[in-house]
């Protein structure tokens, strides 16, 4: 939505009236077709309600996990030696299994991301989010057995890609 918005924002700024041509598989998609009305307020009520229903911001803080390492086996089993540990803290946090990212591999290296949730009611400042994720990062026997993969933890990222 926001793209698009400001893509038709740039077109027709001079004399000439400008156009705009989005090419897409699914010209149905929602943000595409408010977009295209230049309705941001349906496209905020509609996107709110579905943050709020699906527990993600504004309404929950976020850490995305991104594992990378050149040894695809040695990564998924890493990954999922840290799910396995984050997972016991469910009581207060929501953990995705590790899935490969959007871009499954950069410059040789594959990529797997885990998404760690907790809701910004229960959690204001995140301090269970953070507690639970250094507890998982700090584990003695992963870090002996993983330590060398190439693991970033970023809490309240700007994209999940």
């Amino acid at each position: 939505f926001q793209l698009v918005t400001q893509l038709a924002g740039r077109a027709g700024r001079s004399k000439t009236p400008g156009e705009v041509i989005v090419q897409t598989e699914n010209d149905r998609r929602f943000p595409l077709i408010k977009a295209a009305e230049n309705d941001y307020e349906g496209f905020y009520r509609k996107e709110i309600g579905d943050r709020e229903r699906l527990g993600y911001p504004p309404f929950a803080h976020l850490c995305l996990i991104e594992g990378r390492d050149k040894d695809r086996d040695r990564l998924v089993e890493g990954m999922e030696a840290l799910y396995e540990s984050l997972a016991e803290d469910r009581k207060w946090i929501a953990v995705s299994p590790p899935t490969p990212a959007a871009t499954p591999k950069i410059k040789g290296e594959y990529r797997f991301h885990i998404l760690v949730r907790t809701s910004r009611a229960a959690d204001p400042n995140a301090s269970r989010l953070r507690q639970s994720v250094r507890r998982a990062a700090n584990d003695e026997a992963w870090r002996e057995r993983y330590g060398d993969l190439r693991v970033v933890f970023d809490v309240n990222p700007y994209s999940v890609t």
